[in-house]
């Protein structure tokens, strides 16, 4: 598999995950409204996580944790789908987390 599909399929199974598993973990539908920094420490760890494995920054991550998150608003059963557009706005900027996390390891891997 390529570095590129890899990241982007690790990275869509973790944006599905996060909104998923959000009620089981945080007691919430949705994992924004789970007391801070829920959301953003899954994304930024996630992030940093990928960047530990693959040793560099791969930026096509954001897209996949987008495209998962996306594809979680449109199929969850517990979810309004009357808010998928404003959702998917929403997740974008929030998988900016994703990339921060990887971003900021894939900085120190390289320094040492």
């Amino acid at each position: 598999m390529s570095p590129h599909r890899s990241t982007l399929l690790f990275s869509a199974i973790t944006g599905f995950l996060l909104w998923a598993l959000s009620p089981a973990i945080t007691g919430h539908n949705e994992p924004w409204d789970a007391p801070y920094p829920f959301y953003s420490i899954v994304l930024i760890g996630a992030g940093a996580l990928w960047a530990l494995i693959r040793r560099r920054r791969e930026p096509v991550g954001i897209l996949g944790v987008w495209l998962g998150q996306v594809l979680a608003l449109c199929v969850l059963p517990w979810l309004d789908r009357s808010a998928v557009i404003v959702g998917a706005v929403t997740t974008a900027v929030g998988s900016l987390f994703f990339l921060l996390g990887n971003a900021i390891i894939a900085a120190l891997v390289r320094k040492k």
